[in-house]
């Protein structure tokens, strides 16, 4: 017993007949060419943008720690502690820079895969638009 006849549906017999055979393809016009060339440049722009951004990154996270110099105790009990600023403040504004960093790259890296996305839309909407436009003009 098969699928169908538990369902109790038949499958529609397959037509016997030919598609109609279709038009020699013409040849893209200026138009689809400059779309797909300005599709794969802004792709490969996008590209470009993230290894930019990936080997920034890769310089970043590869630098050493920055030195923070403290004051020793001695100093600071004679009074010199103010002359040179604070631990905590040279590691704060160090961790700050870095974030800010941070942010700047992922957003770079965002704007770079929305770009290589825009890339290849492009490039593919030309494709479609000259199928499109073969199969809706047979004389072309």
């Amino acid at each position: 017993m098969t699928l169908s006849s538990r369902s109790g549906s038949r499958t529609p017999a397959l037509s016997s007949e030919t598609p109609a055979p279709r038009a020699p393809a013409s040849r893209p016009s200026a138009d689809n060419i400059l779309a797909r060339i300005l599709g794969i440049m802004v792709f490969l722009g996008g590209i470009g943008l993230l290894w930019y951004v990936f080997q920034t990154a890769n310089g970043l996270f590869n630098q050493p720690a920055p030195h923070v110099s403290t004051v020793a105790p001695a100093q600071a009990a004679a009074g010199n502690a103010a002359a040179a600023p604070s631990a905590a403040l040279e590691i704060g504004r160090d961790l700050t820079e870095y974030l800010k960093k941070l942010l700047t790259l992922l957003l770079m890296c965002v704007a770079g895969s929305l770009i290589s996305s825009a890339g290849i839309r492009l490039y593919f909407s030309a494709g479609r638009a000259h199928a499109a436009s073969q199969s809706t003009d047979p004389a072309a």
